[in-house]
């Protein structure tokens, strides 16, 4: 196989295996829901049993929010999420290989 040949077929390769973990909208709204749990359990510092169950409900009503004025911009090897928070503000993340990146 000479050395063109294999630089393709990495290529190739690669480009599939980015295309198959490009993450959905179901991905990223489950992403946000962990996120937002993240971020609540770090502001609140609640513990227990209690604490953990207010912040998973408040991070997953959040995330199904925040996820109802999402915009997916698909690439096929990668997707651009957009949380539209206000007309000014905005909130941009770049989803590849099954990971989730903030852009701003």
């Amino acid at each position: 196989m000479s050395r063109n040949s294999l630089s393709v077929l990495l290529v190739v390769t690669f480009g599939i295996f980015l295309a198959v973990t490009n993450p959905s909208t179901e991905d990223f709204k489950d992403y946000l829901k962990e996120e937002m749990f993240r971020e609540y359990k770090e502001e609140q510092k609640s513990g227990g049993i209690l604490g953990d169950l207010l912040a998973k409900g408040a991070s997953a009503i959040i995330a199904e929010l925040a996820s109802a004025t999402t915009q997916r911009e698909n690439y096929y090897l990668f997707s651009i999420y957009t949380i539209q928070i206000d007309t000014s503000k905005s909130r941009k993340y770049l989803g590849i290989a099954g990971q989730f990146i903030p852009l701003n």
